[in-house]
This record gives structure tokens, sequence and C-alpha cells, in this order.
């Protein structure tokens, strides 16, 4: 009975050594997990301020874009007040090259300004794709921690009842 009971004691401490290297080890995938899951969210509020950035620049983009419609309307009025007041031609002109000038400055911002957009639209994209990629990472994450809790649970019983089952046999 002695070496009956001697084999049950190794055989459980085995059991508990095995069970307590797995808890070891769901307890480093959990700190993993937490770890991924702060990381995600720094990233996730950084990639919202960014968006947010993005944004204030294509509300400036549209004030500039105003300008530039308000700026080819007076270059228009303009071109018809050269037709009626011949004899303040040279005046005029002068006033017209500075409204080309800068015309071709807002023109040349704007054109800047759509190229930034088009690319702050494709890092939007990308930070939308990030985003939704990350949640789903942090959801079956979630998952497998649920399953390896399960699991430590289903094993602490398991040695809890070993445990019981040996003490009543001593």
């Amino acid at each position: 009975i002695s070496v009956q009971l001697r084999g049950q004691y190794e055989d459980l401490v085995e059991q508990f050594l095995s069970l307590k290297t797995n808890a070891e080890r769901l307890h480093f995938h959990i700190h993993k997990y937490k770890q991924k899951w702060l990381q995600i969210n720094d990233e996730n509020r950084h990639l919202r301020i960014e968006t947010k950035h993005l944004r204030d620049k294509i509300e400036n983009f549209h004030r500039i874009h105003t300008k530039n419609d308000e700026q080819e309307i007076i270059l228009g009025q303009l071109r018809k007040e050269l037709n009626y007041e011949s004899q303040t031609r040279l005046e005029t002109q002068r006033t017209i090259e500075q409204l080309k000038y800068t015309l071709d400055e807002t023109t040349f911002e704007r054109n800047q300004l759509i190229k930034n957009i088009t690319i702050a639209h494709e890092k939007i994209e990308k930070f939308e794709h990030d985003i939704s990629e990350y949640t789903n990472e942090n959801h079956l994450l979630q998952e497998t921690i649920q399953k390896l809790e399960k699991q430590l649970h289903i094993q602490n019983e398991s040695l809890e009842q070993n445990e019981q089952y040996y003490q009543e046999k001593v």
C-alpha cells in the first residue's frame, strides 16, 4: 500500500508540476496579450489623432479652395472692366498681372493641397483598415484568453479533486 500510495503521490506531484507549467505559460500569454492590447490602444489613439489632423487639413483645403474661387471671380470682373475702361488700361493691366500671379500661387497651393488630401485619404483608409485588423486581432486574443482561462479552471478543479482524493486516501 505504501508503494502504491507513493506512486500515486509521485503521479500527483508530476500532474501538479505539469499544471504549474501550464499555468505559468498561460500567465505568460495573458501578460503578452495585455501588452499587445495596450499597444493596440495606443496605436488606435494615435490613429484617431492623426485622422483628426488630416480632417483639419481637409477643412483648410476647403477654405483655400473657396478663397481661390473668390479670386477667380474677381479676376473675371477685372477683365470686364478692362474692356470698358481703356484710359485706365495700364493700371488695370498691372492689377491683372498681380492677380494672375496670385491665382498661379493659389492654383499651385490648391494642387498641392489636392495632392495632400489624396495622400491623406489614402492614409485614412489605411488607418481604418489597420484599426479593423487590430480590432479583429483583439477579438481573437480575447477568445483565446477565455479558452485558456476555462482550461486553467478545469485543470484547477481536477487538481483540487485529486488533492481531495489523496487526502481521503491518506
